[in-house]
């Protein structure tokens, strides 16, 4: 068995046998009777990808033959195993505070400098309304994402800084993370909740 890249765990019918080697050309040899079995590789992280492939192969007897893999990156099932296991009792709702019901000058009210945008002052009211108290944390959406229901799994760290930051999960406030994905996470929240949450204007 030969993997690109190497040092992947192998597996042969759901059974651990070994690594393959690291050194590239090299290959992994095992002897296997005659018939059809399940080849897979994979390479584990603590983090939501691991590199994975499968084959489907048939061994004849007294043949000699070279299975080659080509690894790609998936999520990693014992990663969402650990978050599912995690969130077992729950989806972490947010909470809620109410605003009241008020009117308020929108633009440019001061009369000096104002810009063309700010102009004409109008008067907005508003009906009460709940909004959250605090943000959405990584625990909240690392549970969308053990359910499936969010496919980005963002990083707590910047993405533009050249040295490799990292800021904390947990209830620290998700970053890194744009308004298409707000969307499939609210949807997966209304579809567990049964309630109608959604961005602020």
């Amino acid at each position: 068995i030969v993997t690109d890249p190497g040092d992947a765990e192998i597996y042969i019918d759901g059974q651990r046998k070994g690594s393959s080697p690291s050194q590239k050309g090299q290959t992994f040899a095992l002897k296997l009777e005659e018939g059809e079995y399940k080849v897979e590789v994979v390479i584990q992280s603590d983090g939501p990808k691991e590199k994975y492939a499968q084959k489907e192969i048939f061994v004849s007897k007294d043949s000699l033959q070279t299975v080659s893999l080509k690894l790609e990156e998936r999520k990693s099932e014992s990663f969402i195993k650990k978050l599912k296991e995690k969130y077992k009792n729950g989806v972490p709702e947010p909470e809620m505070v109410t605003i009241p019901a008020g009117s308020f000058k929108m633009g440019c009210i001061s009369g000096l400098d104002c810009k063309k945008n700010e102009q004409p002052v109008h008067t907005v009211t508003l009906k009460s309304f709940e909004i959250s108290k605090y943000e959405i944390t990584f625990e909240q959406w690392d549970a969308c994402y053990a359910d499936g229901g969010c496919d980005h799994y963002p990083h707590d760290g910047c993405d533009s800084c050249k040295v490799e930051t990292s800021w904390g999960r947990g209830t620290r406030p998700v970053i890194n993370v744009s308004w298409d994905d707000a969307q499939q996470y609210i949807r997966w929240l209304n579809k567990k909740t049964g309630k109608n949450y959604s961005l602020p204007s």
